[in-house]
């Protein structure tokens, strides 16, 4: 049996929840499985985000497809990839006619709560 640590490969450290979420639809959008982890922390009453933020999950993936994901990311946030420009730092006006999704870059309809094209979540 194998060890976690050689089947699964960092690819995010210690991102913020947004990000990490961001992160995550890319992937499965293209079909890479991933998870995201983070050390225990006895604070499941505040839920996911205020953990993650508080201990700095991090985002993995199968060792064997961390160059691809790793291509994914720098496709959809720029050549720096990873260490691009936060793209959840885009203001989303959800009351306009249309907005744009700061994951996938599809298109919003006013008054979603999920992005039709990646699934992300807003509201």
């Amino acid at each position: 049996m194998s060890k976690p640590e050689d089947d699964f490969a960092l690819l995010v450290e210690g991102g913020n929840s947004v990000r990490l979420d961001l992160a995550r639809n890319l992937l499965e959008q293209a079909g890479l499985p991933c998870l995201i982890h983070g050390p225990d922390f006895d604070v499941a009453e505040l839920g996911f985000a205020a953990h993650a933020e508080l201990r700095g999950s991090n985002l993995y993936v199968p060792t064997k497809a961390l160059e691809k994901a790793r291509a994914l990311l720098a496709e959809a946030w720029g050549a720096e990839g990873e260490d691009s420009a936060d793209p959840a730092s885009a203001a989303i006006d959800l009351d306009a006619d249309e907005a744009t999704c700061p994951a996938c870059q599809g298109a919003i309809p006013s008054g979603s709560e999920r992005c039709p094209e990646c699934g992300l979540r807003f509201a």
